[in-house]
């Protein structure tokens, strides 16, 4: 059995390639490992900032565009460039886009078939994915995703129709703490437990995670939203975790061991003196990035 991982993150929105497990993809790929990123829907219709804003306010099209349609599809474009730019610099260097509309998503065969042809095609050990309970699993783009994924990921263990590839069995999958995990947004949220299980110290990457969300700016997360972002979710993740920043999953799957497992980490966290603790997890890196001004 050969030693390197192959792991396939499936996000729901460009960003969500990397912004909520960016710092453990970039671990695994400079360990080796092939990383992989699929990103559902191409986002614009709802994470377009500035087109939505401009619509919002009443402002016609722009003169070198017939329709709205049309607009999209230019940004479509900035975005797509803008997703492999910011993976790069988390060492994600394939990217598939499979680039659904984002205005009314649903639960679908055809995209349920299209993540299972990937999943054959990658033949990933492990998949990322939202936590299917976002939102308490209904009207939200990230359960929706989670869910057909589930449902790719068995159709991937069989025989898909009129295809010759290969059956693939995923060994485990991790659900993205964030924002499930996070925070209650809404009344959807606020009687949902989602307790995260791993944690991922990223400490290490945290200035690389906030460069690659400043590149996403036809999305808005640049400037000092990247580095709140970071602060807030990253930073509350290590707190719990017991590092400066981490990145929280949920596994699917019970994990079998030969031995009870205790990490390096948590043998250091248990004997620590608690001012050295205090030091390490208060650290403040994010939010010292210099922020480029705005193209």
């Amino acid at each position: 059995m050969a030693d390197n991982l192959s792991i396939l993150l499936v996000g729901g929105h460009p960003a969500d390639s990397f912004d909520n497990a960016g710092g453990t993809m970039a671990h695994h790929a400079a360990a080796g490992d092939r990383v992989v990123s699929a990103v559902m829907t191409h986002g614009v219709r709802s994470h377009g900032t500035q087109l939505i804003e401009r619509y919002r306010m009443g402002t016609q099209p722009s003169p070198e565009v017939d329709t709205v349609d049309d607009e999209v599809e230019e940004i479509v474009a900035q975005k797509r460039d803008e997703v492999r730019e910011a993976c790069a610099l988390m060492g994600i260097e394939e990217v598939y886009f499979l680039e659904y509309d984002d205005d009314i998503l649903i639960q679908r065969e055809d995209l349920v078939r299209q993540i299972a042809e990937l999943i054959q095609q990658c033949q990933p050990d492990i998949i990322i994915t939202h936590h299917p309970w976002e939102r308490g699993g209904v009207s939200n783009t990230h359960s929706l995703c989670a869910n057909m994924t589930l449902l790719a990921i068995d159709a991937a263990a069989g025989m898909l129709r009129g295809s010759s590839k290969r059956p693939h069995k995923v060994g485990q999958v991790f659900f993205m703490g964030t924002p499930a995990a996070f925070a209650s947004l809404d009344v959807l949220t606020a009687g949902m437990a989602v307790w995260c299980d791993v944690y991922v110290d990223i400490t290490d990457v945290i200035e690389r995670k906030v460069a690659a969300l400043d590149l996403m700016r036809g999305q808005g997360y640049d400037g000092p939203y990247a580095r709140k972002r970071a602060e807030a979710v990253d930073g509350h993740f290590g707190l719990v975790g017991g590092v400066a920043y981490a990145e929280a999953f949920t596994s699917m799957h019970p994990q079998v061991y030969d031995r009870l497992p205790l990490t390096p980490h948590t043998r250091v966290k248990a004997s620590e003196p608690n001012a050295e603790w205090h030091a390490r997890v208060c650290r403040l890196l994010a939010s010292q990035v210099p922020v480029s001004p705005r193209r």
